[in-house]
């Protein structure tokens, strides 16, 4: 899926909207499987009794669905469209960093989630501030950033 935004973006950057819109149609295919990919890990979580880890798959699949059909909803306005495909793909970067900086730096998962959680407001106050000094709408990252802290809110709640 963030191939997706990555080639899409490329193809509407390069004035080549019919390919932008093919691209787009082809993602509302495989969004719906993108969602049912959770589905293993919920059901290995609840194998294993580890409840509380069911948070992660339920938690990214629910900002998922609401950044991706908030993107789909604009995409008759370009500048909404774009902003709520940029917050769906700040979404995925978060289960590699959650895997990999424990098993390579030794830390703990509560400080590898904080850091996650750290670069994502990183990158969506500075593509907002840009959108300000600019003139442009930048409401959909305040829609994203308030979201991603109710993620990280319900993720202290259930983990610590």
């Amino acid at each position: 899926m963030d191939g997706h935004v990555d080639c899409s973006a490329f193809f509407d950057r390069q004035q080549k909207i019919y390919m932008h819109r093919k691209i787009g149609r082809l993602s509302c295919l495989l969004f719906p499987l993108l969602i049912i990919s959770f589905v293993p890990q919920i059901i290995k979580t609840i194998k294993f009794g580890e409840q509380q880890y069911l948070f992660f798959p339920f938690a990214d699949s629910s900002l998922l669905i609401v950044f991706y059909s908030l993107a789909v909803y604009h995409k008759k306005n370009s500048a909404r469209h774009m902003r709520y495909m940029i917050a769906t793909s700040l979404v995925f970067p978060g289960s590699t960093v959650s895997r990999t900086e424990p098993a390579l730096l030794g830390w703990s998962e509560l400080l590898t989630q904080n850091i996650q959680y750290l670069i994502i407001y990183s990158i969506l106050f500075s593509l907002l501030l840009y959108d300000k000094r600019n003139g442009r709408k930048y409401q959909p990252y305040i829609i994203a950033v308030y979201l991603f802290m109710v993620h990280q809110i319900v993720y202290h709640v259930v983990f610590l």
